[in-house]
């Protein structure tokens, strides 16, 4: 089911278990997070629609459009990014280059590079361990933000 948790919406999962749902902004002990996930699924061709891969693995415009309203509330000031991708520009310092099929997610992660105020982003989609100045893509390692 769907429920406000901390100031944002989450389906909760289990009793202790919650998925933060994109385009909110949650206040986590005092700590501003705003999470976006998603991404293109690289292997789709390997895989098959609506069992293993799914449209709804990519931002809507609706999900932009509720991100951007939130951001803006908040004065485009959070303390946390979380999210599946980053910008291409912070991908490229990873050594990592995005193929172009996530143009549209790219587009409005370049758009937040330039806009919002950070201490903070963690990222998952490159399979890595590995920081660069504020920016982290997560595999294995666990990192206590809080």
């Amino acid at each position: 089911p769907e429920e406000e948790w901390c100031g944002g919406r989450v389906h909760r999962v289990r009793k202790n278990v919650l998925h933060l749902m994109r385009g909110h902004v949650f206040c986590i002990q005092g700590k501003s997070v705003f999470v976006m996930g998603g991404a293109y699924s690289i292997d789709r061709a390997s895989r098959v629609q609506g069992r293993s891969w799914w449209e709804e693995e990519i931002p809507n415009d609706a999900e932009y459009a509720l991100a951007r309203v939130n951001l803006e509330k908040r004065g485009n000031r959070v303390n946390l990014v979380i999210s599946h991708n980053a910008p291409a520009a912070v991908l490229h310092a990873f050594g990592e280059y995005p193929d172009g099929h996530d143009e549209k997610l790219m587009k409005f992660f370049r758009e937040l590079y330039r806009n919002l105020d950070f201490d903070r982003w963690f990222f998952g989609h490159w399979h890595k361990d590995q920081s660069y100045k504020e920016w982290t893509a997560v595999h294995y390692d666990v990192h206590p933000v809080l």
